[in-house]
């Protein structure tokens, strides 16, 4: 942890050097490492009864088929939505159909990120949805 907030650069598989205050802009990371332990506690306290799983969306959907789970779902963008291949596990159509199919069939609430498309559109048009812009 000291390693990577205290570092130039938060890389810890590689050496870089250590933040010191040259100028008025580098006194924020003094502070921002101060607030540092009750910023994790309030992490820790709102992750405290969830559960992050890194598995195959399939298996995981099916072992957490309830009601009182949701589902937080963030496929790769369909491929026509981009120029070419940017994510190490690509999905095809028929992958993020299957997806669809699956996450329509969860009994509990689902969150699903994306672009807006017309083969989401069409295929969850049943669905209550939302829109969010996000900032860059």
């Amino acid at each position: 942890m000291v390693r990577c907030w205290q570092a130039i650069r938060p890389k810890t598989n590689s050496i870089s050097g250590w933040r010191c205050r040259f100028t008025e802009r580098d006194a924020f990371h003094i502070k921002q490492w101060n607030v540092l332990p009750e910023r994790l506690e309030i992490v820790a306290d709102r992750l405290r009864n969830v559960q992050i799983e890194n598995v195959q969306a399939e298996l995981l959907i099916s072992r957490y088929r309830a009601s009182d789970v949701l589902i937080f779902a963030d496929p790769s963008y369909l491929l026509d939505t981009r120029n070419g291949a940017i994510y190490e596990n690509e999905m095809s159509d028929e992958q993020h159909a299957s997806l669809l199919d699956l996450l329509d069939d969860h009994p509990g609430p689902v969150l699903l990120t994306g672009y807006e498309h017309p083969f989401y559109n069409e295929r969850l048009k049943h669905w209550q949805g939302g829109r969010h812009r996000v900032n860059q």
